[in-house]
Parts: C-alpha cells; structure tokens; sequence
C-alpha cells in the first residue's frame, strides 16, 4: 500500500486486514520502495491513495499487468475513470466513501 500520509497507512491496513485472504500489508511512503522488485512480486492487490486526481501512477506498475490496483483518493472526486484504468489501475474510489471502499477492496481480493 503506498500513501505518504500515516493515518492512511492506519485506515486503508484496517480495512485489508478485515480479509482473511490477506496475509500482510506492506505501507510504503514513496515510489521508490513500492516499485523494489521483491515489493510487486509478492503483490497480489495495491493499493494507492493519491492526494491528486490529476496525479500519476507509478509507472512501475505497467509491467505488472495481472496485478490488480485500486486507487483511492483523498478528494471527493476521483477523476476521470479512463484516465486511471489507463495507468493501470483497476478500480478507483474515493478513500472519503469508507463503504464503497471496502467494497472495492473485497471485490478485488
């Protein structure tokens, strides 16, 4: 999971660790350490919060086509669909609608 922001990391872990499926949840603070070889390759679902809708992803993530990524913003809004599926992600929702959410979240592990 990659957000600069600690609380984030405390919000989005609690709604991972809802899953069983899940065995651990990595919070990386930059692009560097999520884009570490060994950091995607144990990646079965990534999660990015983004203070900017008109913010890129890493673009690390192009080679890892079959992971699936959810994107969530810290707006309200979360921007143009396309623009995101684009990128790579898989599904995007705004972090402020808790519910949809962990809704995406289930529905992606």
């Amino acid at each position: 999971m990659l957000s600069r922001q600690k609380q984030h990391h405390k919000l989005v872990s609690t709604w991972l660790g809802v899953s069983k499926r899940i065995g651990s949840v990595t919070a990386v603070e930059d692009e560097e350490s999520l884009c570490r070889p060994v950091s995607l390759t144990q990646c079965q679902l990534c999660v990015i919060v983004v203070d900017n809708p008109e913010q890129s992803l890493p673009t690390c993530l192009l080679s890892h086509r079959d992971m699936r990524v959810l994107v969530l913003t810290t707006s309200r809004k979360s921007g143009k669909l396309t623009d995101w599926l684009q990128q790579g992600a898989t599904d995007v929702v705004s972090l402020k609608k808790a519910a949809a959410a962990r809704h995406a979240i289930s529905r992606l592990i």
